[in-house]
């Protein structure tokens, strides 16, 4: 198994034991661990778990399999025609025997376990759960690093520009039955009309639906999101279906999955969507701010030698100039010298 894969399971992982997983972290932990080519990597994790002393306080975590089998089986609420275990039934798996066979197994190895073979003898049948209908290698992903933005052309023939920092997902089976894309970080999308399949963005706990229009969509986090709308119109509701919201032409709204209230408004193109068009705006933005967005915009990092006066904001609008010609400005506001050496860039203020 690749090191990045691992870490990004061993992650989710965690994530899971401490309740902070978003519902698509979690289809992708029940995927890969019922996948047959990831058993030596899923050995590799358990060993990695295992020794450490975080997760494996044996006196805290005997007995515990029962009520995990419970937890999980109540949880996911499987529908009364399935066939399941019974708790106390012994259910063949021929990873089962390799796992318990290491004794007093921490209490979230069980459940790393548990949760892969219940899910799928739960679940794999119901159609609403969109990361089943394909192993985690027939998912297509993108991500993007700092000071890159890469433009992707979809199945159904829409576009997405992803800005940095930033990352999606989609299945192999991407406009067969649907149209769904999994989102983390910015995008804009310029969806082909389909009026059969909804296009539909994943961010966290919250979804954004169109049939054909053009979009920009801003989500770090499982249950913040900000939409903008460029044309046609969008859906927005929480995966619960408890909050949903319209939005037209020129209207963006500041979603909170949490926050019953949610509200729309006009937006500054230039600031909320140029980023696509090479469009970098500051808005009573303070020194430290400004290298924070000057190192995700160009893929930099910054060392600072003095200090900056925080009472000086700056308010300006630059258009795909280089980082230099923007540094140079900055300089003569801020009173410092600096130097370029490829990615790293060194501010040294005047006395």
């Amino acid at each position: 198994m690749k090191t990045n894969d691992q870490k990004q399971i061993k992650n989710i992982v965690l994530k899971y034991l401490k309740g902070t997983h978003s519902a698509f972290e979690l289809e992708l932990l029940h995927q890969w661990i019922m996948d047959d080519r990831n058993k030596q990597g899923l050995d590799q994790l358990i060993d990695e778990l295992l020794e450490d002393r975080h997760l494996s306080n044996a006196e805290t975590m005997e007995n515990e399999e029962g009520r995990i089998w419970k937890r999980i089986y109540t949880k996911l609420k499987p529908p009364a025609d399935t066939d399941r275990p019974s708790f106390n039934q012994k259910v063949t798996n021929k990873r089962i025997p390799r796992i318990f066979q290491l004794g007093r197994i921490a209490a979230t190895m069980a459940l790393l376990v548990c949760i892969g073979i219940t899910y799928w003898l739960f679940v794999k049948n119901e159609t609403k759960n969109e990361a089943l209908k394909g192993t985690l290698a027939s998912w297509n992903e993108k991500k993007t690093n700092a000071g890159e933005k890469v433009t992707i052309s979809l199945p159904d023939g829409s576009k997405v520009k992803l800005n940095s920092l930033s990352g999606l997902r989609y299945s192999g089976n991407f406009n067969l039955e649907e149209r769904k894309i999994f989102l983390v970080g910015e995008a804009f999308f310029e969806v082909e009309k389909n009026d059969r399949k909804p296009f539909i963005v994943v961010t966290g706990n919250i979804e954004t639906s169109v049939l054909g229009t053009s979009f920009n969509v801003k989500s770090f986090s499982d249950s913040v999101a900000s939409i903008a709308v460029t044309s046609g119109h969008v859906l927005i509701k929480d995966r619960g279906d408890n909050h949903t919201i319209a939005l037209k032409k020129d209207e963006m709204a500041n979603i909170h999955a949490n926050n019953p209230i949610w509200h729309k408004s006009d937006f500054d193109y230039e600031k909320v969507i140029g980023w696509k068009d090479g469009i970098l705006v500051f808005e009573n933005e303070g020194f430290e701010g400004i290298l924070k967005r000057l190192e995700s915009w160009y893929g930099v990092e910054f060392e600072v030698l003095g200090q900056a006066n925080p009472d000086i904001l700056i308010n300006t609008t630059y258009h795909n100039d280089p980082l230099s010609r923007i540094l140079h400005g900055l300089s003569f506001t801020y009173n410092f010298n600096f130097e370029i050496n490829e990615k790293q860039v060194v501010i040294r203020f005047k006395s």
